[in-house]
């Protein structure tokens, strides 16, 4: 008798789960791999809207620099900063002479290269100019010295 009843039955392999487990697991791995997939498209959201505000805060920060950018242009112009040097009390300063004791340049026949062969007239003031200078040292003696 028990050899019938065995018979109507299904046998199962040992590696065999019943049906409904089967089904179980299947469903929540399926549940899982949807949750994973709202959490990946929620990340993902959220890193948009950052670089989305980083951007605009990029953008305001270029339009602030482009502004200052224009407010340092205007107020280091020539004709700005020479108003307020003015207001300052500053002036123009008259050219500084240096007198050398040789010439810069080596001497050809008693002159220097560089030299014209014409005088050069004094500038206005109370300084004599620097080519003045050596041409009348190059025509003077050497014992005499200005």
């Amino acid at each position: 008798m028990s050899g019938r009843l065995l018979s109507g039955r299904k046998r199962r392999g040992r590696g065999a789960f019943p049906t409904h487990i089967v089904i179980a697991v299947f469903v929540a791995l399926l549940i899982l791999f949807f949750w994973l997939q709202f959490l990946a498209a929620q990340q993902i959201e959220t890193l948009g809207r950052q670089i989305m505000e980083t951007n605009r805060e990029l953008e305001r920060v270029q339009r602030e620099n482009a502004a200052l950018e224009h407010a340092i242009c205007a107020e280091t112009a020539q004709e700005r900063m020479a108003q307020r040097a003015e207001a300052l009390g500053y002036a123009l300063q008259p050219p500084v002479y240096l007198l050398l004791a040789e010439p810069l340049a080596p001497l050809d026949e008693g002159r220097a290269r560089w030299l014209p062969p014409y005088p050069l007239p004094p500038l206005a003031g109370d300084r004599p100019s620097l080519p003045g200078v050596l041409a009348r040292s190059q025509s003077a003696p050497p014992g005499d010295e200005p």
